[in-house]
């Protein structure tokens, strides 16, 4: 119920050029990461899932990091208003360290109802 979902959103980032994967070690930035967050309701029959999806940009200074994120940012809240998954939060000012990466990267993190 999880992975699927979760594949299928990978699944729609990717058509847009993005490349992105449930599994943080197979990422190499500019990419997403999707991450399940939580059920808000279980009670339901098919429940819907809370995911992150953190936009991932190389540390090549924070001009280029920005402009990075925010390109991807753009599509990806696009693409989400297409094709009907709503946005609760975003948020700016993440930093995330990679398997393999040793310091922070600069992230953005789009919460999303799938």
């Amino acid at each position: 119920m999880i992975t699927p979902r979760l594949n299928d959103l990978v699944a729609l980032l990717r058509e847009t050029g993005i490349r992105a994967d449930i599994d943080p070690r197979n990422l190499q930035p500019p990419c997403a990461w999707v991450a399940a967050k939580r059920i808000p309701d279980w009670t339901m029959c098919q429940p819907e899932i809370t995911a992150d999806i953190v936009l991932i940009a190389p540390d090549n200074g924070v001009p280029h990091a920005l402009d990075a994120l925010e390109n991807m940012l753009t599509s990806v809240v696009d693409t989400l208003a297409t094709e009907g998954h709503p946005i609760s939060d975003v948020s700016l000012s993440d930093t995330v360290t990679l398997s393999g990466i040793g310091s922070p990267l600069p992230a953005f993190t789009i919460e999303t109802t799938i």
